[in-house]
C-alpha cells in the first residue's frame, strides 16, 4: 500500500482563504507556490500504472518541498 501526501494545493476551498494566509503557505514551501491538482493527479496516475508495479509501502510527499 502506498500513500500520497499532498502539500497546499490550489483548490476552490483554498481560494477562499485570505491572501495573507496563502502567502504564508507559499513562503513555507521551497518552491514558493501552491501545487496544482494536476500535479497530485499525476502521482496517483503513476502509482496506478505498471511503472509503479514494484513500489510498495511508500508515503510520497507531493508538497513542493514543504518539509525540507
Amino acid at each position: 500500500m502506498n500513500a500520497v501526501c499532498p502539500g497546499f494545493i490550489e483548490t476552490d476551498i483554498l481560494k477562499t482563504m485570505p491572501e495573507k494566509v496563502l502567502d504564508g503557505f507559499r513562503s513555507n514551501c521551497w518552491q514558493r507556490r501552491l501545487g496544482s491538482p494536476k500535479e497530485i493527479a499525476n502521482v496517483y496516475a503513476f502509482l496506478a500504472s505498471d511503472d509503479a508495479s514494484f513500489v510498495n509501502g511508500e508515503a510520497i510527499e507531493v508538497s513542493g518541498g514543504l518539509s525540507i
